[in-house]
């Protein structure tokens, strides 16, 4: 089972409350205004992998490596890697060296 994050362009989600597989709604707990539902919502898989300040690390996160390479978080073929341009390594082999700077939302929020 994997740890859901929802991205919506409400601020401050703290969490998934529900989700409804018929109407593909999502009840989300939003600070400071209590629940609110949306159909406007991307649900990414977590890694239970941390980068080094502690962070939890999800699909589609963008990291940064060894100060000059810089490359997104994915899930694929059963695990989670990290692309960056012309370099793809499993994320479980660098987890504690890359540092979390974004995710691929984030524009979308605003």
């Amino acid at each position: 089972m994997y740890d859901l994050k929802a991205y919506s362009p409400t601020q401050g989600v703290k969490s998934v409350v529900k989700y409804n597989f018929k109407t593909k709604e999502i009840e989300l707990e939003v600070r400071p205004y209590g629940n609110i539902k949306t159909k406007n919502f991307t649900i990414l898989r977590c890694s239970e992998l941390r980068d080094m300040w502690g962070n939890m690390i999800f699909e589609n996160n963008i990291v940064k490596y060894d100060e000059q390479l810089i490359g997104e978080v994915k899930f694929t073929k059963g695990k989670f890697i990290v692309e960056f341009k012309q370099l793809t390594v499993d994320l479980c082999d660098i987890n504690d060296k890359i540092l979390i700077i974004g995710d691929v939302y984030a524009k979308k929020i605003e």
